[in-house]
């Protein structure tokens, strides 16, 4: 048998400031929303009876979520965003649109929108490598992360939670400033660096509510 843990707490949420890029090449104008994120963990029945220490899942999920939380995201996949850092300020061109913030203020994820399907997938990530190095994380079993845009608007991610490869391994930190660092050298006009580039990983995402 199999048993899931599921967690919904008000702590688990972040704020941030985005715009979407929708398939037409048009975007929406720069607002923020109050996210919230729901997570599901599943695994094989333990013959301790105990899948998984909450007090560990809530750890990992709060770390997570705080990594996004009152900051300007911004999609470093996204073939057309263009960022560049100068001293402690980060500039961010999409077409015709210019954006200048703090750099503290902004991060650079390795995404190609900032939705909600974007945002699940990118914390199932990071959720999966954080309990991939717990000793106590059965290794078989499924994640699963929701982020509400708005009430009764959220997308749902599931993905394994099989030890990952190394070679796999995605560094958000390194992504952040590699990219920041490849910026600053490259022209307006030259394509990202990182356009085109993979997301990795086998999770499936499904939308709830957007309309």
């Amino acid at each position: 048998m199999t048993t899931s843990l599921r967690i919904q707490k008000e702590a688990l949420k972040f704020s941030a400031a985005h715009f979407l890029i929708f398939q037409d090449g048009t975007a929406e104008r720069l607002h923020g929303h109050n996210y919230r994120v729901k997570a599901e963990i599943e695994a094989e029945d333990t013959e301790t009876g105990i899948l998984l220490d909450f007090r560990t899942f809530k750890n990992v999920l709060q770390g997570c979520v705080k990594d996004l939380d009152e900051y300007f995201l911004i999609p470093g996949l996204h073939p057309e965003i263009r960022v560049r850092r100068l001293d402690t300020t980060t500039e961010i061109r999409f077409r015709e649109r210019f954006y200048a913030a703090p750099s503290n203020e902004v991060r650079v994820l390795p995404i190609v929108n900032t939705s909600a399907e974007e945002f699940a997938r990118y914390l199932a990530s990071a959720v999966a490598d954080q309990l991939s190095q717990c000793s106590e994380v059965p290794g078989i079993g499924r994640l699963g992360i929701a982020v509400e845009e708005t009430p009764g608007q959220e997308a749902w991610v599931q993905r394994s939670l099989d030890l990952p490869s190394r070679n796999h391994h995605v560094d958000h930190e390194r992504f952040h400033d590699s990219l920041l660092s490849h910026s600053r050298k490259s022209s307006p006009q030259k394509r990202s660096a990182f356009a085109g580039t993979s997301r990795g990983g086998s999770a499936n995402a499904h939308r709830l509510g957007r309309g």
